[in-house]
């Protein structure tokens, strides 16, 4: 064992590990070592295909055709090279490169000549500052990030760290003393959490979410900017005093434009202010012209045309296809953009877009030019600038001219830049200087404490602890290069400061930015910004600002030319936490499979029903919550029928339903936030909709349910009973009515009861006066919430064996129902009311795996719940899943939800189209517009046809329903476990039903299985001691 003076080991060695799969489980394997530079194999690596089959060979990774390297060009690096201690920094010398590269051959301008000439001159003004550290001369590293590429990134941060660690002191390479940063947020934490690794700083002034202020994930990052949590205070204050009551906001998919977002949603609450709409863009967006056409229509229809100012939390890039998008949708309402940071004073981002750009509204940190640096620029030579070494780039871009390469016609000749071309350039220089002032006057500080001999020279012990240097720099203040007090408050960020623009026409035809006011530490100044002619407004409902937590939301979105919304309690809600919280409902996630296969069906068939039309869907997990499932409807506005939901980037989809509802709580919530926008069908797999709700419930099937019963005991012998029903008119309408069918039959009943269960011990009660009336079978006309307490008190009593539990399909998620109680449900009944669907539902539940099925967030979980085995290594159970895994060996148990869910569907694709065939003779989204608008009164049309269908019951061509129960027995399935097997049916009067299926267990052995009993004799004039004797034997 050695060390390196930094107290590394200088032998490092690595043990390689294979994950292997040993029967159905998981283990690590070491199968080799890696010591300083030399592999050693020792044991066979086994390696897996996407099933989990073990290869014979090794799965190759190798690319023979259309292959090229991901790089544009080798990693290059500016540099003054030398010095005691190095500060690296990272900056955008290209654009973000396409089609596999990391790098576009666009020069990045203001990266290379304010940032990286920035930085360097920076270093030069402290090596050149007899007042600060005399003695230490600090080196520079520059990388070229890109515009963040993570590979890229990984790659060449890596690389500087480890050799410069390793390397320390020798061959001219020198200590790290940090780095500086002008990435975006979310490159900020990418390098961040690569550079806490080795303990190195990054101070940055322009990576500003909110994200970044956790000091526990982040102790080593500091900027010296404020977080966009102030920059949203600012945009507040803004619209506060231009009186601007209602904006629209648009945010980039990352960790800047959703913190943002978040924050301005919270923030307009409390103060009034109505966040009428989100969209959402993701990375790729900015290409696609069809979807930034919808959004500029999304943003510009409905009573959003009142609503003047948009906020842009976004990119440059999106920023920019946002204005090309609305600069080609020329007639629609005008806009005024209201631009963050990601905007600020950029000229790119509005170049050519002039006119569509007019009038926006900027914030950008506040800054004041440095004198010095104007100067510095000045003398810069594109022949003679080589630690620079893409200065010659952009000389070549911006004149138009070749010094090496004929890249242009005519050859750049040795100018110099002018104050003209260097105005652009000001605004980020204060920035950089401040920072390496900052790194410089920490390491002066460290130096002092860990150098006290020699306090000006940096001394082995300095090298050894520059690890602390970020709380030397936490505790430095000065007047920074802005004349703003440069400091770091406890979070580390900086006094949040900012500057107001305005983008103008300054004279014919030329546009630039000009200073209307600033934001320092909560006080606005501002200037006229011609807010009295600028209206943004929300005069009529709906108004409202959409919820924080609808950012959170999962969901998945699936929009075709018409658009069904679902809503679904997949998971309970942690109301602490305001979270969702434990395990996927299986039995809910089992009705979303119905809905996923009626739309799969309608669309295969599409023209029995939408003439051609397709329809697709958003789903969204509730929580359970009612304040969740609220948000989401509350979400939608008046003209939504026109595009899918926010805040995923709007797409023309003619929406006007949703099947919602699964819980009592959540309905009433939905229903409640639905009657308030009036626009939307709402249909309820599990409610018997009454008239007056306006909530259409898909009917259960609950005819000849006593028929059934009594057939069924009947058929098994089963006549001495006891019954009992909650104590409600509809349970014990149907109790009474088998009570007197069962007399007439000569059965024998054990007692009648009337659950009234308020506390355990009342449950308890009632299981003591079964379990003494003798009867072993009681039917239940209980609903769900009696019987779980009634199976819970039958447990605390022990009973299994002893009574046997019937439930006459009150049941609507039996799963829920007797979760845990295995012991106590052994060898009962259920008859589950059930619109059977045809065999096409179980094929298509076969073709669904978790890789045929990537896009739904919720279905890994269901398969590992269902087959209890894990899809990635650390999961949930021991054993793996083997690709072997299949509905036929494991079948889903049968939910009584899961055919009316498919039926709201077919309902709803069946009403919309008698609906529009009514209002337009087609079923055409796009082309019955002017005909059908989403308004009230057509909702209600629609509503009458959706209920008219169910009401005539849905008998129809697609999905082959028909109307049975079926018979469910607890009982021992095929893989050792216990569940519900189908074990008969009712259709049409007729039972089907083999006593030899049905399992039942003793009292004793409590899982014995017990024989059926002998027929019954031919006259039996005391069949209770005939079944006393064949029980007690």
């Amino acid at each position: 064992m050695a060390f390196t003076e930094t107290g590394e080991a200088r032998f490092p060695m690595y043990s390689v590990y294979n994950i292997q799969l040993t029967g159905k489980s998981l283990d690590i394997k070491e199968v080799g070592t890696w010591k300083s530079g030399n592999l050693e194999i020792k044991s066979p690596i086994k390696m897996y295909d996407r099933k989990g089959k073990e290869t014979a060979k090794h799965i190759p990774s190798t690319c023979t055709e259309n292959c090229h390297e991901c790089l544009h060009t080798v990693d290059r690096i500016s540099e003054i090279p030398g010095g005691d201690v190095q500060l690296l920094g990272v900056f955008n010398a290209h654009s973000k490169g396409s089609n596999g590269r990391e790098c576009s051959k666009s020069v990045d301008e203001i990266g290379v000549l304010a940032e990286v000439e920035g930085f360097l001159y920076a270093v030069d003004q402290i090596n050149n500052d007899p007042t600060i550290l005399p003695d230490v001369k600090l080196g520079a590293t520059v990388l070229d990030d890109c515009a963040f590429s993570p590979v890229r990134t990984f790659r060449q941060i890596s690389r500087f760290l480890v050799k410069n660690d390793e390397s320390a002191g020798k061959n001219g390479f020198a200590p790290v003393l940090g780095s500086v940063t002008a990435l975006s947020s979310n490159a900020a934490i990418y390098t961040q959490d690569i550079l806490e690794v080795y303990g190195v700083p990054q101070i940055s002034y322009r990576s500003s979410s909110p994200l970044l202020s956790d000091k526990k994930k982040y102790p080593n990052f500091l900027r010296v900017i404020g977080s966009d949590q102030y920059q949203v205070e600012a945009f507040i204050d803004i619209l506060k005093a231009s009186k601007w009551t209602s904006v629209i906001a648009i945010y980039s998919d990352n960790a800047y434009g959703l913190e943002g977002s978040r924050l301005l949603l919270k923030l307009a609450q409390e103060e009034g202010i109505t966040v009428s709409t989100l969209v959402k863009m993701n990375d790729d967006i900015a290409s696609d012209s069809n979807a930034i056409r919808d959004i500029i229509r999304y943003i510009s229809s409905g009573f959003r045309a009142q609503v003047q100012v948009v906020i842009m939390f976004t990119t440059a890039e999106h920023t920019r296809a946002i204005l090309a998008g609305k600069d080609r949708e020329k007639d629609l309402p005008r806009k005024t953009w209201f631009g963050g940071d990601g905007w600020g004073t950029e000229l790119g981002i509005v170049s050519g877009l002039e006119e569509t750009a007019e009038g926006a509204v900027t914030l950008d940190f506040f800054s004041a030019p440095v004198d010095g640096f104007n100067k510095y620029l000045t003398t810069l030579s594109p022949f003679k600038n080589s630690r620079n070494v893409w200065f010659r780039e952009f000389w070549e871009q911006k004149f138009e001219c070749f010094i090496a390469d004929r890249t242009f016609k005519e050859p750049c000749q040795d100018d110099r830049l002018t104050p003209e071309d260097i105005a652009p350039f000001q605004g980020r220089v204060a920035f950089i200087t401040d920072i390496v002032r900052l790194y410089a006057k920490g390491l002066e500080q460290l130096m002092a404490d860990f150098c006290p001999m020699t306090p000006s020279k940096l001394c082995v012990n300095a090298v050894k602890n520059l690890n602390k240097v970020t709380t030397y720099i936490k505790d430095s203040e000065f007047t920074g290069s802005s004349g703003l007090e440069v400091a770091f408050d406890s979070f580390d960020d900086a006094i949040p400061s900012y500057q107001i623009n305005t983008f103008q026409e300054l004279s014919r035809n030329k546009y630039g930015y000009i200073n209307v006011g600033q934001w320092v530490n909560g006080n606005l100044l501002l200037e006229h910004i011609s807010a009295d002619t600028i209206v943004s407004s929300c005069s009529k409902p709906p108004c409202r600002t959409t919820s924080p937590d609808v950012l959170d939301l999962q969901f998945h979105p699936q929009p075709q030319d018409f658009t069904l919304i679902g809503l679904f309690p997949l998971y309970g809600f942690d109301t602490c936490g305001n979270t969702c919280d434990g395990e996927l409902r299986h039995e809910i996630y089992h009705s979303l499979l119905g809905f996923y296969y009626a739309i799969d069906q309608i669309n295969k068939k599409a023209a029995i029903i939408l003439q051609g039309s397709k329809l697709g869907y958003v789903v969204y997990n509730t929580c359970s919550s009612p304040t969740v499932a609220s948000d989401v409807v509350n979400g939608f506005d008046a003209k939504y029928p026109y595009f899918s939901q926010p805040p995923e980037v709007p797409v023309r989809t003619g929406v006007l339903g949703m099947v919602a509802g699964f819980e009592k709580n959540e309905s009433d919530a939905i229903s409640e936030a639905r009657r308030e926008q009036q626009h939307l069908v709402q249909i309820s797999p599990v409610k018997e909709g009454s008239k007056t709700d306006g909530v259409i419930g898909v009917p259960h099937v609950v005819k000849d349910t006593t028929t059934l019963l009594v057939n069924v005991l009947f058929r098994l012998q089963w006549t001495h009973v006891s019954i009992v029903a909650s104590n409600e008119k509809a349970s014990l309408d149907l109790a009474l009515i088998l009570k007197n069918d069962i007399e007439r039959r000569t059965f024998i009943i054990g007692t009648f009861l009337t659950v009234n269960g308020t506390s355990a011990s009342d449950y308890d009660d009632v299981i003591a006066k079964l379990v003494k009336a003798g009867a072993p079978n009681v039917v239940t006309f209980a609903n769900a919430d009696d019987s779980r307490q009634l199976l819970l008190a039958a447990e605390r009593q022990d009973t299994a064996g002893r009574l046997l539990w019937i439930n006459a399909g009150q049941w609507k998620y039996p799963k829920m129902v007797v979760d845990g109680l295995d012991e106590v449900m052994k060898g009962s009944l259920i008859l589950v009311p059930d619109a059977v669907l045809d065999a096409d539902f179980d094929s298509f539940t076969k073709t669904l795996t978790p890789d045929s099925f990537p896009d739904d967030p919720w279905y890994a979980e269901f398969w590992e719940k269902h087959f209890q085995c894990a899809l990635t290594f650390g999961g949930k159970f021991p054993n793996a899943c083997t690709g072997d895994e299949s509905f036929e060996r494991r079948p889903l148990p049968p939910m009584p939800v899961t055919a009316n869910t498919a039926k709201a569907v077919y309902a709803y694709a069946d009403g919309l189209a008698k609906f529009y065939l009514y209002k337009c003779g087609r079923v055409d989204f796009e082309g019955c517009l002017g005909q059908v608008n989403g308004d009230a009164k057509d909702v209600a049309e629609l509503y009458k046809e959706v209920r008219l269908v169910l009401d005539e019951g849905v008998d129809d061509p697609v999905l082959n329903f028909r109307y049975e129960y079926k018979i469910l027995n607890f009982q021992k399935l095929k893989d050792g476990s216990f569940g519900y097997a189908t074990v008969g049916s009712w259709y049409k009067g007729k039972l089907s039903l083999s006593p030899s299926d049905v399992q039942r267990y003793d009292s004793l052995e409590k899982g014995a299985l017990l024989p059926p009993p002998p027929p019954l004799p031919a006259r039996s004039p005391n069949l209770r001691g005939y079944y006393k004797h064949f029980l007690n034997r």
